[in-house]
């Protein structure tokens, strides 16, 4: 076996002149009862044993320390903890090297003189001072390594990515919005009002635009600036293709799971869409995986009293995933990959256009992120995972029912209104809640005239422009795409300046260019 150059072991020993003098001198007992000795006594016994039955094995050297001080049978753990904490020390500072043979086991040598005179004067002079301060017992002074900390420009560029909308032309009050709040952790009352001042602002301003268009016939035909937001029509239109989906849906399947996911406050608003949309497409895969079949889903999204974004999931033609505190972890894993590699999952399935310095600063900012998850999950012991509630739903008497109804349910089945046939839809309205507040809110009358329009959960979806509601393809009833309309966009304006605006598109025609 090699043991390496060790030099000559008595210019070694010679070199530490208090070495060759320093026998056994026992620390008298400490007023707590525990027989704690000096660490200069210890580091001297421990290396002048090494010089001399090199290789020294670390049972050897702590049986032969016990024996020398004379340690009782109480403190030979501690005693032993001791010893192997210093080895550890004069490792470390490279006094000594270890090889080692098993988990427990290991031969220790006296680092070779070679090694100490290549590093050159300066260096060994800082190993003399080392070994002289360990010799003394003074404490070490030792600052703690520092942490890899990522560049502020990577983690500047990761934020730009996520709070940055990718949108090539976006009303500039909304745009500014989103840029401010879509990387923000937390929203404060006075985020939500700054938030729904501006929405309100960018609806009054909606309302008094109109759209010119050029029609089949060569005439101007002026058109209100129409959104979800600002069409009653359009809003109820939304809330009718919601319903008769689900009735279409349960029609065709006599079995369903709801599941609601919610995650904890510590990601960036946008981050959270992209991790629910990532953690709805793993129980999918799971369910594809165990059932070999694609099950449609109907999911809708909602906002909290923060506008903490979270989704109730409506998976059909199965009624069984797993335990609830099953799949909890089962999404816990899965959420910790996606941060532990957010800059792939972002190219795969956010944006294919994404760069490698883009994936890089991303990668940055999701370990960053998963550090904090895990300093959540931490101080808070009672959190498992990101669901919230798992049940199945079970068709009778043609109603979907739950088997296990939300904890939210009984208070919301209590507030509102009988349908006018006198009965309870038991599973629908309670999918697609927000979205009927919504389209009330959207009528500018609020729950029809009784209450004001709830503005704050409109800016909500407006904030991250997404829709109140996302189904499979299978459950979209299928309509024939109507031919088209023949209609050229001309420009947009201001009600008051629509006779300007008119000029303008008269302009227009007249350049033959605009034809072509």
């Amino acid at each position: 076996m090699y043991w390496g150059n060790l030099g000559d072991r008595d210019a070694s020993l010679s070199r530490f002149p208090r070495l060759a003098n320093s026998g056994p001198r026992p620390q008298e007992p400490n007023s707590d009862g525990n027989n704690r000795y000096d660490d200069g006594v210890l580091i001297s016994l421990i290396l002048k044993t090494v010089l001399e039955n090199t290789p020294c094995i670390n049972t050897f050297l702590t049986s032969t320390l016990k024996k020398k001080l004379k340690i009782p049978k109480s403190e030979g753990k501690r005693f032993s903890d001791k010893i192997r904490y210093l080895i550890k020390k004069l490792e470390r500072h490279g006094f000594i090297l270890v090889k080692r043979i098993s988990k427990r086991l290991y031969y220790i040598f006296p680092a070779p003189i070679a090694f100490q005179s290549q590093k050159g004067a300066s260096r060994c002079e800082g190993k003399e001072a080392t070994l002289t301060r360990l010799l003394k017992g003074t404490p070490e002074t030792r600052t703690k390594a520092p942490e890899f900390e990522p560049s502020k420009d990577l983690l500047k560029k990761a934020y730009n990515l996520v709070s940055t909308p990718r949108y090539q032309r976006a009303n500039n009050l909304w745009f500014t919005t989103a840029t401010k709040y879509w990387k923000a952790t937390k929203l404060l009352d006075s985020d939500i009002e700054n938030i729904t001042a501006r929405f309100v602002t960018w609806l009054e301003d909606a309302q008094e635009r109109v759209l010119l268009f050029l029609t089949p016939e060569g005439t101007i035909d002026i058109k209100d600036y129409s959104t979800r937001f600002t069409d009653e029509r359009k809003a109820r239109q939304i809330l009718a293709t919601a319903i008769n989906s689900l009735k279409r849906a349960f029609k065709e399947y006599n079995k369903a799971v709801f599941i609601t996911i919610t995650l904890p406050p510590v990601f960036p608003m946008k981050v959270r869409l992209y991790i629910l949309s990532y953690l709805l497409h793993r129980i999918k895969a799971y369910i594809r995986k165990k059932e070999c079949v694609n099950c449609p889903h109907f999911r809708a999204n909602e906002p909290q009293k923060k506008l903490n974004p979270h989704i109730h999931v409506l998976i059909f033609g199965t009624d069984w995933v797993m335990p609830k505190h099953e799949l909890t972890r089962y999404l816990d894993k899965h959420l910790e990959n996606f941060l532990s590699k957010m800059g792939e999952h972002y190219k795969m399935t956010i944006n294919k256009r994404a760069t490698e310095e883009d994936v890089k600063a991303l990668n940055v900012l999701g370990k960053r992120l998963l550090k904090k998850y895990r300093r959540y999950k931490a101080k808070h012991e009672k959190y498992e995972g990101p669901v919230n509630w798992i049940t199945k739903i079970k068709v009778k008497d043609g109603e979907p029912v739950f088997e296990n109804p939300p904890p939210d349910y009984e208070k919301w089945i209590k507030s509102r209104d009988k349908r006018s046939d006198g009965g309870f839809m038991e599973v629908i309205p309670y999918i697609i809640k927000y979205t009927i507040k919504n389209v009330y809110s959207c009528s500018f009358g609020g729950h029809g005239g009784k209450e004001p329009p709830d503005y704050g959960n409109l800016a909500f979806y407006w904030l991250f422009r997404i829709p109140f509601y996302n189904m499979s393809p299978k459950l979209r009833v299928k309509k024939e795409k109507p031919p088209p309309s023949g209609y050229v966009y001309l420009c947009s304006c201001y009600k008051f300046k629509l006779e300007d605006a008119l000029a303008y598109a008269e302009w227009l025609l007249s350049r033959e260019s605009y034809y072509i």
